[in-house]
């Protein structure tokens, strides 16, 4: 089957097989990331005796949970989950709290959850295991003193529309908490802790997810171009007391992702090539690069996996990093045997209800016959809104993990 590109006249072939593919090789990477296997695998490696409390926070919360009770069972006597509100479907009992919190910008709920935290350890028994995935600095915190929570929310507001990196970011965030970069350890009070981290970080670095509150840290310098405001606040910080840190494992991370698309792409016959390269710097840049690139890469499946940044323009639309990447390598690309897919495993890609988007040379032509402009979506930050009307934004709903984003890529030739 073929289909004219209009601006060119030129036959592309349409490729409704590849985009089948990259979706089936996207859920198989989500399955490879699964919390609760991953967490049920790592528990019973450890063989933890007697009565345990279980503390789980993030956007796997719900999962991680449900995998430490397939292990530990009757021995949980009290359990404590903060996630969001799509975070997945858990309920209350006796012996277990849930709390549904801000994310991505902190809000009121994020301090009562802290508030709810520090009373549950109050009481807590004297061995904890603590679950941490990506999205805990927002869900949870409890604010340094003289800081208030809109300072908290005008910071993270100013964080999320910068394009810093993560580690910048956190050097922030954590400056204007009590419990981040290990600030968590003072309020444990000789209990016992092992600390189960899925990562959403490059290099899987447990002092960067979830602003490492478990973690104690020398934090980086502040970042440059920080208001004046916000350089103030972060300046006031000061060091926790140095405290013995809990045993740390790393359950998963994107790596794991990687690989498991990369099996199911290799498990349809494709040859597969997984990048070492990480996704990294401006979405826009990254997008063109990789577009650029696959044109002299052979044939195949091709898997990346990371997380670039996006600088926000003042009044953003319907968008995500990995959409805003997606489009880009679409307006770069000249090959059509080339199909590319971006995605957050998390199913949330910026403010949008999409993971990501699946794209081909085709797409810039498509958006045009519907009279959409995708270098302004670009520009706008709103390329969600255009691929909704493509028809080729990629849409799995909340998946319950969270461990980056994921780039792959099918080259029929």
């Amino acid at each position: 089957m073929t289909d004219t590109t209009p601006e060119t006249g030129r036959k592309t072939r349409a490729q409704p097989a590849a985009r089948q593919l990259l979706e089936q090789c996207f859920l198989a990477a989500l399955d490879a990331a699964d919390p609760r296997r991953r967490t049920r695998g790592a528990l019973q490696a450890m063989h933890l005796p007697g009565p345990q409390g279980l503390v789980a926070v993030g956007k796997a919360a719900a999962a991680m949970y449900r995998g430490a009770e397939d292990v530990l069972g009757p021995r949980v006597v009290r359990g404590l989950v903060v996630m969001p509100d799509a975070g997945g479907d858990i309920a209350a009992t006796s012996r277990l709290s849930v709390i549904r919190s801000d994310h991505p910008v902190p809000g009121q709920r994020s301090l009562e959850a802290g508030g709810e935290l520090l009373s549950f350890l109050e009481t807590a028994p004297a061995s904890l295991v603590f679950l941490i995935s990506g999205g805990s600095s927002s869900l949870l915190d409890v604010l340094a003193t003289g800081v208030g929570i809109a300072d908290l929310q005008r910071a993270n507001e100013w964080l999320l529309a910068a394009g810093l990196p993560i580690r910048a970011v956190n050097a922030v965030r954590a400056r204007l908490s009590a419990i981040k970069a290990g600030g968590l350890l003072r309020y444990l009070d000789g209990r016992q802790a092992h600390i189960l981290v899925l990562s959403d970080v490059p290099g899987d670095d447990p002092r960067i997810v979830g602003s490492g509150p478990l973690v104690p840290q020398t934090l980086p310098a502040l970042p440059d171009g920080l208001p004046d405001w916000l350089e103030q606040r972060a300046s006031q910080w000061t060091p926790p007391a140095e405290v013995p840190v809990p045993p740390i494992t790393i359950i998963g991370g994107v790596q794991q992702a990687m690989e498991g698309a990369a099996e199911a792409a290799r498990g349809s016959g494709h040859d597969v090539q997984v990048h070492d390269e990480p996704l990294e710097g401006d979405a826009v840049e990254t997008g063109r690069r990789l577009a650029q690139s696959l044109e002299d890469l052979p044939a195949g499946v091709h898997v990346w996996g990371g997380e670039t940044t996006v600088i926000l323009p003042d009044s953003p639309g319907y968008g995500g990093r990995n959409q805003s990447l997606a489009l880009a390598a679409a307006l770069a690309m000249n090959d059509d045997s080339i199909t590319l897919l971006a995605a957050g495993t998390d199913g949330r890609d910026g403010v949008t209800s999409h993971a990501g988007a699946i794209v081909d040379i085709r797409t810039v032509a498509k958006a045009r016959q519907l009279e959409l402009d995708p270098h302004t979506a670009l520009i706008r930050a709103d390329a969600g809104s255009l691929f909704e009307k493509t028809g080729e934004a990629l849409i799995t709903g909340p998946t319950g993990t969270n461990v980056m984003d994921l780039v792959i890529a099918h080259k029929s030739r």
